[in-house]
């Protein structure tokens, strides 16, 4: 008992003051005024609507095709269940699942490809949804599906306004449920969360606030949007999350802003933002591609880190076509680039011809809001030519499960276990007490390519406490790690490798070829030094998508040895790679 008060007080204590207040707040008006404000909003009507709003269509994630809105097949998070009459309130799905139902994105992929009977089928959905969910009633009145689906149902009205036009009783009946979601939600906006929940209702409260012209919407949609950008996009263009999967959404968010605002300026005579806003806002999101571009593999994916997850947001080239449809900005696409760290959010990224490397030294999060955080400090991805090699095992799931504690373990990244500790107190879902920092982080060229450092402390448990220093040498054709281990007591040191699923594997005493789609690569070290073995584990890139893969785990072979070197190499540059390895390990042992 006493241990876990102290594990909520290592929470708690990081918590901002409003928070606090706004938590029990916000819990006051869920329990005491949700009926009233109900009842209330049952009378309220819009009073204006752009008449003409002429928006680019959003992309999407190939995966919201597989959502049938004709044969009521819907597919989420890769499970599929179809309804003759979809159930809005379906108690045999999880919660995110149902989430997803109330998102609405499903409609985007018909904005694609205005038609009769998408018009139909959507506008039956959309009927259905209005008759089945009374205010405040159920998971699609919480204030983040709410504020998803506010933005979702104006973008699918800007694809098909004329069909509503034509068909007056649907399109009062839309609008006014619209109207009254987002006055709902301005009852119930997330300050006691904060972070990307706060981002998501403010965006939409400013996208509805242009949409319906009301003014005060739109004045303090604007002052608290401005607000949690200067906060939550730090200046190397990351999101302060530091979750790939995140920055996506955050960035599709202010793209959707730019969208509306320059839509009315361009065929309505109605208030917008001004230039200058939405130049300001061009520029952050210029910054976020540039980061977004560094952060995708060769694949034309994210990596993983954090709670990132693939097929969640469209994919980064997706991101950057919208971008320029809106902008104006030139698309990204993935050419050798030069190396880069991203000092403020803590990523070094290198491209080079052959191979993609990316390696995480920044916080673990956010400090007030832990919830994404994961146990990746010093871990890293690797691609050979398009194809990923060494991964991170993935978001596990938003649960109270084995896996979600797995999957934001230590043990599922690729970086160092002393002693067997984590490098945070993770419990609960999305709680995190006390955690580590990182240390003089850097990346500098050298004569030989590339060099990368940094350290940490981890002090969780004392009498296990230990220093790490991990020291990355990259050049063009491989990659060579050390790690340093300062410790007073020695009970255990494993450096751990995650492997791709698809990786066909053969071992000896001194390297591992690991072989995928005719391309191999290797991963060496001295067997004077280290010993090796393979161990089951899992990958996760996709919420309910689990594949069995192994992982690599290198210990040390001398009793109280502190250093580790391995070297990753395709197979044509191995001689330079085992070179490269001899003269590093021959300093690096004590």
């Amino acid at each position: 008992m006493r241990n876990r008060l102290i594990l909520i007080f290592n929470t708690t204590r990081y918590l901002k003051k409003k928070q606090i207040f706004y938590r029990a707040f916000f819990l006051i008006k869920s329990k005491l005024f949700k009926r009233y404000t109900g009842a209330t909003l049952t009378k309220k009507e819009f009073k204006n609507a752009i008449k003409t709003l002429s928006m680019k269509a959003k992309p999407f994630n190939s995966k919201l095709k597989d959502t049938n809105l004709f044969t009521k097949n819907l597919h989420f998070l890769n499970k599929n269940k179809k309804y003759n009459k979809i159930e809005w309130h379906d108690i045999t799905q999880e919660k995110l699942w149902l989430y997803n139902l109330h998102y609405f994105e499903y409609l985007l992929p018909l904005t694609h490809k205005v038609d009769d009977e998408n018009f139909d089928v959507a506008s039956e959905v959309l009927s259905d949804w209005i008759d089945n969910n009374p205010i405040g009633y159920g998971n699609g009145w919480e204030p983040y599906p709410i504020s998803l689906r506010i933005a979702n149902w104006i973008l699918f009205y800007a694809a098909y306004q004329n069909y509503f036009q034509n068909d007056s009783d649907l399109q009062n009946k839309f609008l006014n449920s619209l109207y009254r979601q987002v006055v709902y939600l301005t009852y119930f906006i997330e300050f006691h969360i904060l972070a990307n929940h706060l981002f998501e209702n403010v965006k939409a409260l400013l996208i509805a606030g242009l949409f319906f012209q009301e003014k005060k919407w739109v004045d303090r949609g604007w002052q608290l949007f401005e607000n949690e950008l200067n906060e939550q996009i730090l200046p190397d263009g990351g999101h302060y999350e530091r979750s790939p999967m995140y920055h996506s959404i955050i960035l599709l968010g202010i793209l959707d802003v730019v969208n509306i605002a320059v839509s009315i300026k361009q065929h309505h005579s109605g208030f917008s933002l001004s230039n200058e806003a939405i130049a300001d806002l061009t520029n952050t999101t210029s910054k976020m591609m540039h980061w977004l571009q560094y952060m995708s593999h060769p694949d034309g994916d994210i990596a993983l880190f954090s709670d990132s997850a693939l097929n969640i947001a469209p994919k980064p080239q997706q991101i950057a076509e919208y971008s320029h449809a809106i902008t104006g900005k030139t698309a990204i696409n993935h050419p050798t680039k030069p190396p880069v760290f991203f000092e403020n959010s803590g990523y070094a990224i290198v491209k080079f011809p052959d191979y993609y490397f990316a390696i995480d030294g920044g916080e673990l999060g956010v400090r007030y809001q832990p919830g994404h955080t994961h146990c990746d400090l010093f871990s890293y991805e690797y691609s050979y030519k398009s194809q990923r090699f060494i991964v991170d095992s993935g978001v596990g799931n938003y649960q109270e499960t084995e896996l979600r504690q797995k999957a934001r373990s230590v043990y599922s990244h690729n970086s160092v276990v002393v002693n067997g500790m984590e490098q945070a107190e993770i419990w609960k879902v999305f709680r995190v007490g006390r955690w580590i920092k990182p240390e003089f982080v850097s990346m500098n060229k050298t004569e030989s390519g590339w060099l990368w450092q940094g350290r940490y402390h981890n002090q969780l448990n004392p009498k296990k406490a230990y220093i790490h220093t991990r020291k990355l040498i990259l050049n063009e054709h491989c990659v060579l790690i050390e790690d340093d281990i300062n410790v007073k007591n020695i009970f255990k040191i494993e450096s751990l490798i995650h492997l791709h699923p698809d990786s066909q594997i053969v071992m000896s005493s001194s390297e591992l070829a690991i072989s995928i789609n005719n391309e191999t690569i290797y991963i060496l070290w001295q067997n004077e030094t280290l010993n090796a073995e393979l161990k089951d584990w899992f990958y996760v890139p996709e919420f309910g998508k689990i594949q069995t893969s192994q992982k690599l785990v290198l210990q040390p072979f001398v009793e109280k040895q502190r250093k580790l070197c391995y070297v990753i190499t395709p197979q044509k540059h191995i001689d330079e790679a085992r070179k490269l390895l001899i003269n590093n390990v021959s300093n690096a042992i004590i």
